[in-house]
């Protein structure tokens, strides 16, 4: 087999596994390909040369890809072993097919109804989220109770402030309208600093 042809078959090869790379670039959990490889631990060269086919990628390097996407990334399709990326879409077929150890575990559990009490757990669960919505929804209607109080004393404030406003109003129309010339000493006779005598 000549270069070229190693070449083309490494490229090939490695095809998969850039898609998912890129793929990871694109849904932003690195900022850049440097970033990237450096999450996975290897040096940022060997894309290029995953690209360009002088290099094979390593099953260990597909598994550090798969392990930066938190799990996400199906190595199978990484390999050429599946047409699906993620793993989320991978169909429970192609999942029990796989030389999978626990296969027939998996297949007896989807069989199986559930374990009594896993049963009584969950309903244990489910009696204490009732207790706590019931304890919630009183807290918020006492609440609700303290609101009305704060408003209703709001309003009683607000219209006995009106009240007060109005009576200002009213003895400063009284003072406006009284003639201060008639009182019996003159306006500002006690500001000149002088004691007068009593009559």
């Amino acid at each position: 087999m000549d270069s070229k042809q190693k070449i083309e078959e490494r490229k090939k090869w490695n095809a998969p596994f850039l898609r998912a790379f890129n793929y990871l670039l694109d849904e932003g959990y690195a900022e850049t390909k440097g970033e990237l490889c450096s999450k996975m631990g290897i040096q940022p060269g060997l894309i290029s040369n995953y690209n360009n086919g002088t290099k094979k990628v390593s099953l260990d390097t597909m598994n550090a890809l798969a392990r930066v996407s938190g799990g996400k990334l199906n190595v199978k399709y990484m390999l050429g072993k599946s047409e699906y990326m993620l793993l989320a879409n991978v169909p429970d077929e192609e999942c029990l097919e796989c030389n999978n150890p626990d296969r027939e575990v998996m297949e007896r559990r989807k069989s199986e109804p559930l374990h009594p009490d896993f049963s009584s757990y969950i309903n244990a669960l489910l009696a204490k989220s009732d207790e706590t919505i019931a304890s919630l929804k009183r807290e918020l209607a006492a609440k609700d109770e303290i609101i009305a109080e704060k408003n209703a004393r709001i309003s009683d404030l607000t219209n006995l402030a009106e009240e007060r406003l109005h009576r200002i109003a009213e003895l400063r129309r009284v003072i406006d309208a009284s003639n201060l010339s008639e009182f019996p000493f003159p306006i500002g006779s006690a500001e000149d600093g002088q004691q007068r005598k009593r009559l």
